[in-house]
């Protein structure tokens, strides 16, 4: 295949979409603190839906788009794009809350709270290479809806258990489970992104993908934090703080179970080639 040499980079696209993005997440950050109505956050709220309408706009004229959306309207990339903005929204946010588990309910380290996460570090990595084995045995939809549903049992288990009097083992079965479900679902998750998509465009998909999984940390975690609505300060209760965590951990959890019905719609792909993320 000739190599083609009349690309150039999209900057108009590059810098409409960064800055849409930017302001969106900024908007939903800021806007519990600043408050909804504020004039700051509805002109942020504006300007980031002008920024990425107008974003969509060059990239359906531009002759070499940072984005083509015509692979939105091919193979498995719409799809994989929804599950890794959502997996980033939920799984990704796990973290966080369980710190905060940790070190302000039940007083650890950050040592301490370094160690507390090497057990779901090792469940998520168990998972991760079964996802990668078996993706071509049992088919990425069915390795997909796995994952998920263990993840989402887990997570739901984890928020369960979760008490003030900072009981460790009591988390363990939520932990190995969640961790082992993520993990299943991720190899998956990518092979959906190159599917049906042209071998010399497999570096655009998965770069769509990688974006959308990136946007849904920021968002995810920004709309997690307002619903948990956790109290600050010193002399904030264990109790109050436990609901809080609980709360969005529940959140997260049906978050979940909410991408089941979009992996159930990830064809049945075959790996082409070794993933650099099963790695």
């Amino acid at each position: 295949m000739p190599a083609e040499t009349d690309q150039s980079f999209d900057l108009p696209g590059a810098m409409t979409a960064t800055l849409g993005i930017t302001l969106l997440v900024f908007t939903l950050a800021q806007a519990p603190e600043w408050g909804w109505t504020s004039a700051a956050i509805l002109f942020s709220a504006l300007a980031a839906l002008i920024l990425l309408a107008v974003f969509l706009g060059l990239e359906g004229r531009a002759a070499s788009p940072l984005m083509p959306l015509r692979l939105l309207r091919s193979g498995g990339l719409p799809t994989a794009m929804a599950l890794t903005f959502t997996f980033m929204a939920t799984f990704m946010a796990l973290p966080y809350f369980t710190t905060e588990l940790f070190q302000r309910v039940y007083g650890y380290t950050p040592f301490q709270t370094g160690l507390a996460f090497l057990l779901p570090s090792i469940a998520i990595a168990i998972g991760t290479q079964i996802g990668g084995r078996m993706a071509s045995r049992l088919g990425v939809r069915l390795l997909l809806l796995a994952g998920l549903a263990t993840g989402a049992v887990g997570t739901a288990l984890l928020g369960l258990m979760i008490t003030p009097q900072g009981d460790y083992g009591a988390l363990v079965p939520g932990f190995l489970i969640l961790g082992v479900g993520q993990g299943v679902a991720w190899t998956p998750m990518w092979i959906t992104a190159t599917a049906g998509v042209r071998e010399n465009e497999h570096g655009i998909a998965s770069g769509m993908a990688s974006t959308a999984l990136w946007v849904g940390g920021a968002m995810g975690l920004a709309v997690l934090v307002l619903l948990a609505d956790a109290p600050v300060g010193a002399a904030v209760s264990p109790d109050s703080l436990t609901v809080s965590i609980r709360t969005a951990i529940f959140a997260i959890a049906v978050g979940i179970a909410l991408m089941l019905p979009i992996a159930h719609r990830a064809g049945r792909v075959k790996p082409t080639a070794p993933s650099v993320i099963d790695t």
